[in-house]
């Protein structure tokens, strides 16, 4: 139930999503893409606050800082936009494109905070993020979309 929320159909039905691009769309336009949504505002939000600079600064060993950064802009990254391709099956290039979009325009708007500074070099760290969750996302669309799947 929880998985057919989330991403719109049942795990044993993930294969006709592919094959047919049948879901159950209410509740994918319901639950899934608000979620999806949501998950796309916190993390905006939380780009251009000062509060996980200030965590980061109290919590993290100076030696992780600049790695648990970058890891987190390309895990967050992967994760919007291999479910996003799961969430918005015929638009992935557009989706990339915008994620990406989102990624330099956060960064641009970070130049104008005191609290942080926009860092280019993390746009391609999004970039990244994006080609990963993209291509975990086609692995997964091929993997259920085979012939020799629908033969059985």
């Amino acid at each position: 139930m929880f998985f057919q929320a989330i991403f719109g159909c049942h795990p044993e039905g993930l294969r006709q999503v592919f094959l047919k691009g049948k879901r159950n769309q209410m509740t994918n336009r319901w639950f899934g893409r608000p979620l999806w949504f949501l998950l796309l505002v916190v993390w905006t939000t939380l780009l251009l606050r000062p509060e996980p600079v200030t965590i980061q600064e109290e919590a993290v060993p100076i030696a992780w800082r600049y790695g648990l950064a970058k890891g987190l802009h390309v895990g967050v990254y992967s994760l919007l936009s291999g479910w996003g391709c799961l969430l918005f099956l015929r638009k992935w290039w557009f989706l990339g494109v915008s994620l990406l979009c989102h990624g330099a325009l956060t960064e641009y708007l970070q130049t104008f905070t005191n609290y942080r500074k926009g860092d280019w070099v993390d746009v391609a760290w999004d970039g990244l993020g994006i080609g990963i969750g993209m291509g975990v996302a086609r692995v997964i669309y091929g993997l259920f979309s085979r012939s020799d799947i629908v033969a059985k």
